[in-house]
């Protein structure tokens, strides 16, 4: 079993027509180290002008390290996948398009833990981009269903809620009404009677602010 250190074990999901591409990238990434790329199929044919890379395929391993082993196909078998991450010095990266994907599982049982994914953004599957289109439309259809109930639900409280008393401005202006349609009695005329009988203005005043006793 080897001994890299699992954060140095991953996966890059790719669809299959950037699977190359996705190559020369990480390639290209990394052109300080010496790389393996590895298949279980003949690739010393492939176009990788690149002096820090060795094509080979699983048949044609033998003893030597490698900084970076780059896989671009599971193997025929989990143990023969297996022996590629032990020639892996710093780390051992799996290019897995959509077939790939579905035996990465059983990798991950042998090694008793999980392979991490990452991906790389211009070479994201368009699975994946469409299954987190989904997921943040059936997100935003969710907010504005709540919405729309948040909304029907105040105007239902609304339509609820008991007619309130009129403002303290509303209450002044129709007191002001009120005073202008009422009769004021006329002050004038009680005061000149009264004054023939030499009373004081006050008592007057006085005299017409006392309540009128009822008969």
């Amino acid at each position: 079993m080897s001994k890299l250190k699992s954060h140095n074990h991953f996966v890059h999901p790719v669809d299959r027509v950037k699977k190359m591409d996705l190559l020369k990238h990480v390639i290209e990434s990394n052109s300080s180290k010496s790389i393996l790329v590895i298949s279980a199929l003949d690739i010393t044919t492939l176009d990788l002008p690149y002096e820090n890379v060795t094509l080979k395929s699983d048949d044609m391993l033998k003893d030597e390290k490698y900084d970076i082993v780059i896989s671009i196909d599971i193997s025929t078998s989990v143990s023969k996948y297996l022996k590629r991450v032990k020639h892996a010095k710093d780390s051992a990266i799996l290019i897995a398009d959509e077939k790939d994907q579905l035996l990465i599982y059983q990798i991950e049982t042998k090694l008793h833990k999980a392979i991490k994914r990452e991906i790389i953004k211009e070479f994201e599957p368009q699975l994946l981009i469409d299954k987190r289109y989904e997921k943040e439309e059936k997100a935003r259809r969710k907010a504005f269903n709540i919405k729309m109930q948040d909304e029907r639900d105040a105007q239902k409280d609304k339509a609820k809620k008991p007619k309130t008393r009129k403002s303290g401005k509303s209450i002044k202006i129709a007191k002001k009404h009120i005073e202008e349609k009422v009769e004021i009695p006329k002050i004038d005329k009680i005061v000149e009677d009264n004054y023939n009988d030499k009373k004081n203005i006050d008592e007057i005043y006085s005299e017409m602010s006392k309540p009128k006793r009822k008969k």
